[in-house]
């Protein structure tokens, strides 16, 4: 079949996406979202297969039994499958298992946006059967140095990888990256830029009409956040609607904002880094075992807007799913730092620290 009817991915080789069953319009937000791994290739043995969702008697049942949107865990036929809502209806089901199955909803009411973060789970369930993980991080290169930058949501990933790509670093992530067998992959190539993020290059982003958008009455935005910041609490806050109102985002190619980058497709990392905020800039090492265990509470947080209690992974963790921990201790090998990163510190003045402390630490270990 040709490419215009088929939707398949191969990722790195490690994880396959079957989405020929599906509408055009999956087809189109999978092709766009992972065009780096949009092959013709068939594959007979894929671990996600995507295919529109299908009511039957067992959703009809729980239906009739929702008082809330929460995710919903059960068991059918011996597998365990997990229900998400909107708007009171069925948007999708993601049955476990080799392969991982996901039905989503394709119509009027489709949402590319949550149809990635059904995709995102799948892969995460599919990687752990192989023994990886997603991670949310940052990562480049430069010089000997493959870094791995982890952080939850404002952590100042983004924020600190800009200009460190702005001094020659080499790009390999913003936000997530696939964990495998000790090695760093490429997962998606967009990188995702808030508002706050084009204070830390204003002379690479002014003339670039793609962020031109969230550039517009940027200083009302940040005095709403400031004031929605002492009145809400954390949680309320971290909801995508009301985020997208005083932090607004675009999607681009690093391409876009940097066109002689040199895009990585994957890396054995040399250095592990944890990103926290300080009254001064510091960077000191840190235990592999204690890395692991923040590595692994950002990874359960990482779903913005759901309570902890009805998050399926944790739920799932409770001897039934591979621990995770076990994972991220076979894959997480070279040294591990936390970096304190002061608020009023620039996003420059920091990247050109971090470059310091970074040949300090080289030439120490090569002395």
């Amino acid at each position: 079949p040709s490419q215009e009817r088929i939707t398949l991915l191969d990722i790195h080789g490690i994880i396959r996406i079957d989405a020929s069953a599906c509408n055009a319009e999956v087809r189109h937000v999978l092709e766009t979202a992972y065009a780096d791994f949009v092959t013709s290739t068939p594959q007979a043995d894929p671990d996600i297969i995507v295919t529109p969702l299908q009511h039957d008697a067992d959703l009809e049942r729980i239906m009739a039994g929702r008082k809330n949107l929460v995710p919903v865990e059960y068991m059918h036929n011996g597998t365990l499958q997990v229900l998400h809502f909107h708007k009171g209806k069925i948007e999708s089901r993601m049955v476990t298992g080799t392969p991982v199955r996901l039905q989503c909803l394709q119509g009027r009411h489709f949402k590319p946006s949550r149809l990635l973060a059904r995709i995102n789970d799948c892969v995460q369930l599919a990687l752990e059967n192989k023994g990886g993980s997603l991670i949310k991080a940052a990562a480049l290169a430069r010089g000997g140095h493959n870094i791995v930058m982890i952080g939850g949501s404002g952590a100042g990933k983004t924020s600190l990888l800009l200009p460190m790509m702005n001094r020659g670093w080499e790009y390999l992530s913003d936000n997530t990256c696939l964990l495998y067998k000790g090695r760093c992959h490429l997962f998606k190539r967009k990188m995702v830029f808030h508002a706050h993020h084009l204070d830390a290059l204003p002379g690479v982003f002014q003339d670039n009409p793609k962020f031109v958008r969230i550039r517009k009455y940027r200083w009302v935005r940040s005095m709403l956040k400031k004031v929605l910041s002492r009145t809400l609490p954390e949680n309320i806050l971290r909801f995508e609607k009301l985020k997208r109102v005083y932090d607004p985002y675009v999607t681009a190619d690093p391409l876009d904002v940097f066109p002689h980058a040199n895009i990585l497709p994957g890396f054995r990392p040399t250095g592990w880094i944890m990103l926290e905020r300080g009254d001064r800039f510091a960077m000191n090492p840190l235990d592999r075992e204690e890395f692991v265990r923040k590595m692994l509470a950002i990874i359960y947080l990482a779903r913005p807007g759901w309570n902890e209690m009805h998050n399926w992974r944790t739920l799932l963790e409770d001897g039934y799913r591979p621990q995770l921990y076990t994972i991220l201790q076979r894959s997480v090998t070279g040294p591990c730092f936390t970096v304190t990163i002061p608020r009023e510190m620039g996003p420059e003045t920091a990247a050109k620290a971090l470059e310091a402390a970074l040949d300090h630490e080289a030439g120490r270990r090569t002395g």
